[in-house]
């Protein structure tokens, strides 16, 4: 079995790694190029005067901690895992850290409107900003998910190359972009026997609507991680 994985190889646990190398043959091939966003002035005064942050993604911590954390040290920060906030208190970040009771955007979104917090700032990417427009809060993208023609004709010719019977796939975006290429080989019934993990409902919803088998994490925390013990312990059905 040979598996496509849609994440940074360098940000799998080297454990996984080797029990992922030993289990099938591996190809890690994000589907993202995540670029830093300069910020505007009015964008740093929203954050500096923010009372509740939402860090809606590890990049999105990591910009925080590394660019603009002198900006704000008093607010609270809100994150989608108890690994970015171990992640921010090992980078030096001294605010208090809150983590969603998931690990996606609807348990800070559920946050924010059960706790009525004010002064709200969401933390985010250009493509994620769509989710986000009737919620409550300002919302400041602090980075962009680049995706070029070139970057898809190499999918593609990956996928040529290799012969995939599984896929871990991070996110929707990533869903669309994998189905594109997908969507250009002559392997329709490969497809539909071809298993998708995926992280969250919305990726996995995304996969499901055009019909292919998904296997969900079965633990709402470090999905990550239970994904990752689903591939290496393979044996179950789709849409789990």
């Amino acid at each position: 079995m040979t598996i496509l994985i849609t994440y940074p190889k360098k940000k799998i646990e080297p454990f996984y790694r080797l029990q992922l190398a030993n289990k099938t043959d591996v190809c890690y091939f994000p589907l993202r190029h995540l670029v830093p966003k300069e910020l505007s002035r009015e964008e740093r005064e929203k954050i500096a005067q923010a009372k509740n942050l939402m860090l809606t993604s590890p990049f999105a911590a990591e910009y925080y901690s590394k660019k603009i954390a002198r900006l704000n040290r008093q607010a609270t920060l809100y994150v989608v895992s108890s690994k970015m906030a171990n992640e921010l208190k090992a980078r030096g970040v001294a605010n208090r850290i809150e983590v969603g009771t998931e690990e996606n955007r609807q348990a800070l979104i559920h946050k924010v409107e059960a706790e009525n917090l004010t002064k709200v700032v969401w933390l985010l990417g250009d493509v994620a900003l769509s989710h986000y427009q009737t919620v409550i809060g300002d919302k400041v993208v602090v980075y962009q998910n680049m995706w070029t023609e070139a970057d898809q004709g190499e999918l593609l010719l990956t996928m040529l190359q290799h012969k995939f019977q599984q896929f871990l796939v991070t996110s929707t975006s990533a869903a669309q972009r994998l189905l594109k290429s997908l969507n250009k080989l002559d392997s329709n019934n490969e497809e539909q026997q071809a298993i998708f993990y995926v992280l969250g409902e919305s990726t996995g919803k995304y996969l499901e609507s055009h019909h292919l088998r998904v296997v969900y994490p079965s633990e709402k925390q470090n999905v990550l991680d239970n994904i990752i013990q689903k591939i290496i312990n393979h044996g179950g059905e789709g849409n789990e």
